[in-house]
């Protein structure tokens, strides 16, 4: 598991990505991690918050219960940050790219 600050995605490259899916569907579906967006949009993408969380250790699999254990694991990691960082859109998406 590592720490990491908790970083929330901008609005502006959410709403890019939004409004341009079409143009990204091939680096979403392709790309196993986030260094395509810093190469689109630059290397100041996230907004770094004052918390941190430990990003546990995700096991991929078809398997429901390893799939249910992953989000416990999630859900363990990130209970006690504020619900303002829980409802950013931008949290979500930064994380995609942590874990």
């Amino acid at each position: 598991m590592s720490e990491i600050n908790v970083k929330v995605m901008k609005s502006s490259v959410i709403e890019s990505l939004r409004k341009n899916r079409k143009n990204y569907l091939e680096n979403f579906k392709n790309s196993e991690n986030s260094n395509w967006l810093k190469e689109k949009f630059g290397e100041n993408i996230y907004e770094e918050k004052r918390y941190k969380i430990t990003i546990p250790e995700l096991v991929f699999s078809r398997e429901l219960d390893q799939n249910v254990q992953n989000n416990i694991n999630l859900y363990d990691s990130v209970k006690e940050l504020p619900g303002y960082i829980l409802a950013e859109k931008g949290f979500w998406e930064s994380v995609k790219y942590f874990v």
